[in-house]
């Protein structure tokens, strides 16, 4: 990637919307091809529509039925609507420190402090409904399943945007997964960014574990916008056909957009997809390997030089972070030195490794043994100089 100066960058930022890198030839063909048949509007369902929901399906564990919308912010808001009209339940639990886009009702507890607004601009009765969990309180969240009429618990099995990309506990996820099942809850996984990255399937494949539903981003599109989804059990998807047969409006769920679906975004998500799928997890490895070597070698030299710094991450998403302290999971994050990682990763930019300020580095299936020789040595330089 270069800049309008000139200069070259190897990306590790792109909100980890690309997986397989910038302008992928086989995504760039595609995105040509449907703009000379007419472009984005067709204003009805469009073939690749078609062939996109069956591939979808196909991939994601979960998936019996899948709606396509914009955004991550849109999916979470559509899988939110379609539990609570599923289960006729009004609350919705969320797990602090997650975050599932910007809609007004799931963006509380994000980030500490965790009893702050995180936004001007939305008012507390918003969150009325609204019920916060915290990652390893099972006591916390089987309380919360009794004391309160849920309809959907969500989470990100892995943290895609923030939380340094790290796993939640297994045995957390399973007891989300017991306890949902018990109380007649929806369970939702949020994978914006973790769908397609971690394996073919997600982060549910990767950990072994099926949501109810879960929510798609990204690399739905292929990476190039109007990208969202949500997809799970028939049973709860079809809240959302508006010809069921005996329900008013008002009993089903409405999913709607001009742009959801459009055959430019459906022609370039099917065909990242369809090379991800035909590959059989072997793009998947590749990055997540990337990823497991970064930081092996990143937290050898911090051991090495004593230096209070970690990496740490899942998979293609890893972080580094400064502190004395073991980071096991989100919660360990805020007592880390922010000023340091800024420090590190502003002076990363200047040496042409182009990263998401203080965030995750996003390592893609296009990205070589090389690529990360070449962050590890200028991180040694960084802290050798």
């Amino acid at each position: 990637m270069w800049d309008v100066d000139g200069n070259k960058y190897c990306d590790y930022y792109n909100h980890g919307a690309l997986f397989l890198g910038h302008a992928h030839p086989v995504v760039v063909k595609a995105v040509q091809e449907q703009m000379a048949l007419g472009g984005a509007m067709m204003g009805d369902h469009n073939e690749f529509q078609i062939m996109h929901s069956n591939k979808v399906t196909s991939m994601v564990p979960c998936a019996e039925e899948v709606r396509f919308c914009n955004s991550g912010t849109e999916g979470t808001m559509y899988a939110i609507r379609l539990a609570r009209t599923y289960t006729k339940r009004k609350k919705v639990a969320k797990v602090a420190g997650h975050f599932h886009g910007a809609n007004d009702q799931l963006y509380v507890a994000v980030s500490p402090p965790f009893d702050k607004p995180q936004t001007g601009g939305v008012p507390g009765e918003c969150f009325t409904n609204t019920v916060v969990l915290y990652e390893g309180d099972v006591e916390g969240l089987e309380k919360a399943a009794k004391q309160n009429d849920l309809a959907a618990i969500i989470c990100c099995f892995v943290h895609g945007s923030g939380g340094g990309g790290i796993q939640m506990d297994i045995e957390y996820i399973k007891a989300l997964r017991e306890v949902t099942e018990e109380n007649g809850i929806v369970l939702i996984n949020d994978e914006v960014i973790t769908g397609f990255r971690l394996a073919p399937g997600g982060a549910q494949e990767y950990v072994g574990l099926t949501p109810d539903l879960a929510v798609l981003g990204k690399m739905v599109s292929g990476g190039i916008g109007s990208a969202g989804g949500f997809c799970g059990k028939s049973e709860i998807m079809e809240m959302a056909n508006p010809k069921i047969p005996g329900y008013e409006r008002w009993e089903r769920a409405t999913t709607a957009g001009t742009f959801s679906g459009n055959s430019l975004s459906m022609a370039a998500g099917y065909a990242a997809l369809d090379l991800i799928d035909k590959a059989e997890g072997s793009l998947n490895r590749h990055a997540n390997q990337l990823g497991e070597k970064a930081k092996k070698e990143l937290n050898q030299f911090f051991e090495e030089e004593k230096i209070k710094a970690q990496a740490v991450g899942t998979g293609s998403m890893i972080s580094v972070y400064f502190t004395e302290k073991p980071i096991k999971s989100c919660y360990d994050l805020e007592a880390t030195d922010k000023k340091a990682l800024y420090r590190y990763h502003l002076w990363l930019v200047t040496q042409g490794v182009y990263t998401l300020l203080g965030k995750n580095f996003y390592i893609s299936a296009v990205h070589t043994e090389e690529d990360i020789d070449y962050l590890v040595e200028k991180t040694r330089e960084y802290f050798k100089g």
